[in-house]
């Protein structure tokens, strides 16, 4: 019998936890013997390396911004064509956009599809047509993934009767990173997008400097509110300790000298971005938000700090106990990473093996 062919479809491979997820899982399974292929709708300017061993196949080269029904036409029929020609085992399909596509461009073929929800099922599969996907096409699928039990009770029987939860692996650098903070250096790493919410991280950290004046906040990531936070930043005189520093490629230096994570996200799936802090051992505080993702990784006060969603206030608090506090540091760094031993790459990817496997694919 041939090698079984695992083909994955995400819209591109820019420098975002999903994508990051959609790699890892593609060299695993290319390791394991199958025959893989990852499927991007478009390349993206800036995007993670990929292995030459892994066959990529390009919708189109860039994105199309032009009518959405006949962009996403384009997309299903060229998805379809790539299914006849190839006709791979499974498709594993990472976030919204990315499920709908591949459900709809496989009707009628053999190929078995997994799904993978990514994020708050509220904000991705929200108004009229965004819950005809969630509750009625979604379900279709042969199997999903998600990410937390928030997030897959959002979604009707159907669905859930045929799906995992699996969190998110963590790469085995960051367990080996050997901290050296800085005292008072506090980091954020994501996208600078509403969702995110790193104004009210900066407006928290404006009231932190009146206790602590020599903290500093550094926030890695770009996106399109680049520029309005720089002018936030700017107009509160607070150039010199809050920098917006872009991409960074060594997470080991970014993690081993930062003293305090924080997430200020309004929502999120599985944040890559905490678990990585937690995992190396990062005194981590997170907004408590929907779909439940921190709530998952943190038990308050033992291994991390949640707060409210939206409270600046409840975030400085947090930020100055924490500070003023080495011994709770050291407590929850200790806790931090002993509890994240379970996010181990090797644990995560045999999850995903043994559910695809249950799925009715295997490599013999």
């Amino acid at each position: 019998m041939h090698n079984k062919k695992i083909y994955f479809y995400i819209s591109n491979l820019a420098k975002g936890g999903a994508e990051r997820v959609c790699i890892n899982l593609a060299e695993y399974f290319h390791s394991s013997g199958y025959e893989v292929a990852i499927i991007t709708s478009y390349k993206s300017n800036e995007e993670y390396n990929l292995s030459s061993k892994i066959r990529r196949i390009l919708l189109n080269e860039t994105y199309y911004s032009g009518n959405i029904i006949y962009r996403n036409l384009i997309l299903i029929k060229r998805l379809r064509q790539i299914i006849k020609i190839d006709k791979p085992d499974i498709i594993i399909s990472f976030m919204a956009e990315s499920n709908l596509r591949l459900l709809l461009s496989t009707i009628g073929l053999d190929t078995k599809r997994i799904v993978s929800v990514r994020n708050d099922p509220d904000e991705e599969y929200k108004g009229l047509i965004g819950r005809i996907v969630g509750k009625l096409i979604l379900p279709t699928a042969d199997g999903c993934v998600f990410q937390t039990e928030q997030a897959k009770n959002w979604f009707p029987k159907k669905l859930i009767d045929k799906s995992a939860v699996i969190k998110n692996p963590v790469r085995e650098e960051v367990f080996q990173i050997i901290r050296n903070p800085v005292k008072g250096r506090i980091i954020n790493i994501g996208r600078l997008e509403e969702q995110k919410n790193q104004k009210m991280l900066i407006d928290s950290f404006e009231v932190v400097l009146e206790k602590y004046p020599k903290a500093e906040l550094l926030i890695y990531g770009e996106g399109a509110l680049r520029d309005d936070l720089e002018k936030i930043i700017a107009n509160k005189g607070l150039n010199d300790t809050i920098k917006l520093c872009g991409y960074f490629n060594d997470i080991g230096s970014t993690l081993s000298k930062a003293d305090i994570f924080i997430l200020s996200s309004d929502y999120e799936g599985l944040p890559n971005s905490l678990m990585e802090a937690l995992s190396a051992g990062v005194p981590s505080i997170s907004t408590d938000c929907p779909c439940g993702g921190p709530k998952s990784l943190i038990v308050n006060g033992v291994n991390g700090v949640l707060v409210p969603t939206n409270d600046e206030s409840k975030l400085a608090e947090a930020i100055i106990d924490l500070l003023s506090d080495d011994s709770k540091k050291e407590n929850l760094s200790k806790n931090a990473k002993e509890f994240s031993k379970e996010y181990r790459t090797e644990i995560i990817n045999n999850k995903w093996k043994e559910y695809i496997e249950h799925a009715g694919v295997s490599e013999n």
